[in-house]
């Protein structure tokens, strides 16, 4: 499947993920690594590993603050994902509280 569009890139390397990023993906579609044009099964976390990149797949915005809520544990980062992109603690410091 090509998805490389106007970039030229493909999606995986769109998304930032790089071959020594530990993953953990929740509710991905089937189609996960056709849409993604690679295998991460070899980066995808064990259980005791902390993740670089989290990859979260929820239908509406009741699934994602609770599927979030479940998440917090693992989000060390800086930033923080968000329905409309990505929000810098610093910037937003209003956004890192609980």
């Amino acid at each position: 499947m090509a998805s490389v569009g106007y970039s030229g890139k493909p999606l995986y390397s769109k998304l930032g993920i790089k071959p020594e990023m530990k993953i953990m993906l929740f509710n991905q579609p089937d189609n996960y690594y056709s849409l993604i044009e690679t295998s991460v099964h070899a980066q995808l976390c064990t259980k005791n590993e902390i993740p670089d990149f989290i990859h979260l797949f929820v239908k509406t915005e009741k699934e994602f603050v609770v599927e979030m809520d479940k998440l917090k544990t693992h989000l060390y980062k800086k930033y923080f994902p968000y329905p409309l992109g990505f929000l810098d603690k610093e910037a937003c410091p209003s956004t890192s509280s609980g």
